[in-house]
């Protein structure tokens, strides 16, 4: 029998509010040099250098469907959707409703579903 009380499972599903994990890492490095410490953080942030720029994102995307065009594996489609989503931007080759479309009508229904999941994410359903 599975303790529900113990501090691992608590953890387990309260742990990212204190780790903040994201947050840590998309705020970029930390600020030094500044006489004004104690002042508090009122300088601009620094820049995140972790974010994709507009070529990494068009690469990103390029990618993903190379992927989803050489399988037939449904995870792979699933993710490769779900991920372009994410990005939420057009290539100049490629829209991303010209991609996700033609898997609404697929014989699977996971594929079917994450199409119009993805569609919703990138907001492309209009």
């Amino acid at each position: 029998m599975v303790d529900l009380t113990g501090w691992q499972f608590w953890w387990e599903f309260n742990k990212d509010p204190f780790l903040k994990l994201r947050e840590a890492i998309l705020e970029g490095p930390p600020q030094t040099g500044d006489d004004s410490f104690y002042l508090g953080n009122t300088r601009r942030r620094a820049k995140n250098y972790l974010a994709l720029t507009d070529k990494d994102k068009l690469n990103v995307l390029a990618t993903l469907k190379r992927a989803m065009d050489s399988t037939n594996n449904v995870d792979i489609i699933t993710a490769c959707m779900i991920a372009m989503a994410k990005v939420g931007k057009n290539h100049p080759d490629f829209k991303l409703l010209d991609v996700f479309k033609p898997h609404l009508a697929s014989n699977n229904q996971e594929v079917r579903e994450t199409a119009a999941l993805a569609l919703g994410i990138a907001a492309l359903g209009k």
